[in-house]
């Protein structure tokens, strides 16, 4: 075995071990808390496209953020740029009739110009203010998140699952996971 894969190997076991002492600590099961974690992200269509659906947006704004440390400049900007960027392709999808030909270029930059502007912003603070990145682009995004009443994809399956619970509760037999 490679040193590498050990070395990868070795650090999501040592992830599990501590995230259990920590499930351990709150009152939990630890084995059946994992098992309910894989069960609902990985066994089945369904769930391992959710997981993909989450996991994909967060990996691409991980890589642009290796991309932007790497070449200098900070940029904690990603999130609030990924929600700009599905704000215009969404309004481009809900309110441009085009073909599909089109429509696709048109929606890409569409998207662009969203991240073009949110990025522009800070830009725009720094340049005009003076004022730091970190603040600028912390606070931004929190307005950005709040004006529209965007959830992260966890706080939407959290409220899912909570909301799957409740109606099982109250409509069949009562059946109890431990998480």
């Amino acid at each position: 075995m490679s040193k590498k894969l050990l070395s990868a190997m070795l650090g999501i076991l040592i992830a599990l071990v501590i995230g259990a002492l920590i499930i351990l600590a709150q009152g939990y099961n630890p084995l059946t808390t994992y098992a309910a974690l894989f069960q609902y992200s990985l066994l089945g269509t369904y769930p391992v496209a959710t997981t993909l659906k989450n996991a994909v947006p967060l990996v691409l704004t991980g890589l642009s953020a290796s991309v932007a440390f790497a070449s200098g400049p900070i940029n904690l900007g990603q999130p609030g740029q990924l929600v700009a960027e599905r704000l215009f392709a969404t309004w481009g999808g809900r309110y441009l009739q085009l073909p599909p030909f089109l429509m696709v270029p048109a929606l890409i930059l569409l998207a662009l110009l969203g991240w073009a502007l949110w990025a522009g912003l800070a830009a725009l603070l720094r340049i005009l203010f003076n004022m730091g990145e970190f603040i600028d682009i912390v606070y931004n995004h929190k307005r950005l998140h709040s004006s529209l009443g965007y959830r992260t994809p966890v706080e939407a399956e959290a409220e899912y699952i909570t909301q799957q619970n409740v109606n099982r509760s109250t409509s069949a037999p009562k059946q109890t996971v431990s998480l």
